[in-house]
C-alpha cells in the first residue's frame, strides 16, 4: 500500500479511536445517564468518578489512557516519531470533538498521558509529579492537569527531545488548555471546584 495512504489510514483512525467516549459508555451502562448532563458535563474520569464512583471513574481513566496508548504505538511502528505524533494528535480531537457522540466529548487529559507514554515515559513522570503536588497545595484537579501537561511539555524541551515529540506535546497541551478555559475562569474567579479532605 501507499505510504502516503497508509498514513492517512492511521489518522484517521486515530481520530475514530479517540471518538470512543468512555466516559458516555460507562455512565449509561451503569447508571443509564448521560454524563455529559450531570455534574461539569464532563465526560471524562473526574467527573465520572464524582456522580457514579471510584470504580466508574477508574475504568473511564483506563479506557481513556488506552485508546491514546494504542494508535501512538501503531503509528510508532509504521512511521516513526512523526506518524505517533500525528496519530496521536487525531486520536485527542476525536476524544474532545468525538464524531459518535455529537462532537461533545472529554478534555483530553488521560488521553494525552497515554500518547506521552509512548512517545517519552519520563515526561509522563514529570507530569505525575507536578499533578500530585499541585493537587496537595491547591486541591483543584483542573489545575493539577493543566501544570501535569506543562510539566510534561518543559521536560520534552529541557532534554531536547526529537522536535516530533516537543510538537506532539505542544498541540497536545493547547487542546487540554483550550477544553479547560472554563475551568482556568474559574481558578481566576477563585470558584473552581475543590477536591474534599477525604
Amino acid at each position: 500500500m501507499n505510504p502516503v495512504a497508509i498514513w492517512l489510514l492511521l489518522i484517521v483512525f486515530g481520530y475514530l479511536m479517540g471518538s470512543i467516549s468512555f466516559g458516555i459508555i460507562v455512565s449509561k451502562s451503569v447508571a443509564k445517564i448521560d454524563i455529559r448532563s450531570v455534574g461539569s458535563g464532563n465526560t471524562g474520569m473526574t467527573n465520572v468518578w464524582r456522580v457514579l464512583g471510584m470504580g466508574p471513574g477508574a475504568i473511564v481513566f483506563v479506557g481513556d489512557l488506552v485508546k491514546g496508548l494504542l494508535p501512538a504505538v501503531i503509528g510508532l511502528w509504521f512511521g516513526g516519531e512523526s506518524l505517533s505524533g500525528l496519530v496521536g494528535v487525531a486520536t485527542m480531537l476525536g476524544h474532545t470533538f468525538p464524531i459518535f457522540f455529537g462532537f461533545r466529548g472529554g478534555k483530553g487529559v488521560a488521553t494525552g498521558v497515554g500518547i506521552c507514554l509512548v512517545l517519552q515515559p519520563f515526561a509522563v513522570l514529570t507530569a505525575a509529579i507536578a499533578f500530585a503536588v499541585t493537587i496537595l497545595m491547591g486541591k483543584m484537579v483542573s489545575l493539577a492537569s493543566l501544570s501535569g501537561s506543562v510539566a510534561a511539555l518543559l521536560y520534552c524541551i529541557i532534554t531536547r527531545q526529537s522536535i516530533y515529540i516537543i510538537c506532539t506535546l505542544a498541540a497536545i497541551v493547547s487542546i487540554i488548555f483550550l477544553r479547560h478555559i472554563p475551568n482556568i475562569k474559574r481558578i481566576i474567579n477563585g470558584t473552581e471546584a475543590r477536591i474534599s479532605k477525604k
